[in-house]
């Protein structure tokens, strides 16, 4: 017989409300977890612990020397703590990789946790294979995305942000990000993009580079004394953590 499908089998609640959480550091304190979880349950309320599939992208700490096997067992570790049945690691390095053939189909997943690591090395095997365009059809549905460092940048309008500590090697890769349409993220963070792991020493660099952005700064800190430790955003409603 037929396989339901995700949506019909845990529910979804409704369509085109792609539902965003945005860290520094991941699901790392009770109320980021908790958002997560709400956010879950607001997208499949029949889905019940230890169902259902996440994608775990780890290609930006692979930009800085995780094996795949360290990802796989980082990503099979989480997704048993969020309690997924089925963890998906791809490898977006393999230049056979093509997010629109060799991931499960969209309408079969339901979140999708984009790690850590050098971001512009994520960003350019991301859009190479086509993750994309893959989460783009995950927001549409109404899944949930959840991005840590990295992954919260690429998830803003640009990835340039992470030029302004210098802590990410852009030159992993070979692009120029300094090019605007070349440094694009996924835009799908309201329209505006994000600087993680903030702290006071980088006050007055945040200060001064966001007056020329052009649009509006996510700001995310490490330490709850310093500022909010995550950014969630669900039909358009922003909860700030």
């Amino acid at each position: 017989p037929a396989q339901p499908r995700a949506e019909e089998k845990y529910g979804m609640s409704s369509q085109g409300t792609g539902r965003i959480i945005l860290t520094s550091n991941g699901l790392t304190s009770r109320k980021l977890l908790e958002e997560f979880q709400r956010l879950m349950r607001a997208a499949y309320p029949k889905k019940k612990d230890g169902e259902g599939t996440m994608i775990y992208v780890a290609t930006a700490a692979q930009g800085e020397g995780w094996s795949m096997d360290q990802c796989k067992a980082n990503g099979n570790r989480l997704a048993e703590k969020l309690g997924f049945k089925n963890c998906v690691v791809p490898n977006l390095t393999d230049s056979s990789f093509d997010a629109s053939t060799d991931l499960p189909k969209a309408s079969d997943v339901q979140m999708i946790y984009i790690e850590c690591g050098n971001t512009f090395y994520l960003q350019y095997y991301a859009n190479r294979s086509g993750i994309d365009g893959y989460v783009s059809q995950l927001m549409k549905q109404g899944s949930v995305y959840v991005g840590a460092s990295a992954g919260s940048i690429y998830a803003g309008k640009t990835v340039q942000i992470a030029l302004w500590k210098g802590w990410d090697d852009p030159s992993v890769v070979p692009a120029n990000f300094k090019d605007e349409k070349v440094s694009k993220g996924l835009n799908i963070a309201s329209g505006m993009s994000v600087f993680p792991h903030f702290n006071p020493k980088w006050k007055e660099l945040v200060s001064k580079k966001s007056k020329d952005l052009g649009h509006e700064l996510i700001v995310l800190a490490d330490d709850p004394r310093h500022g909010i430790l995550g950014w969630s955003s669900e039909k358009g409603k922003i909860t700030e953590i």
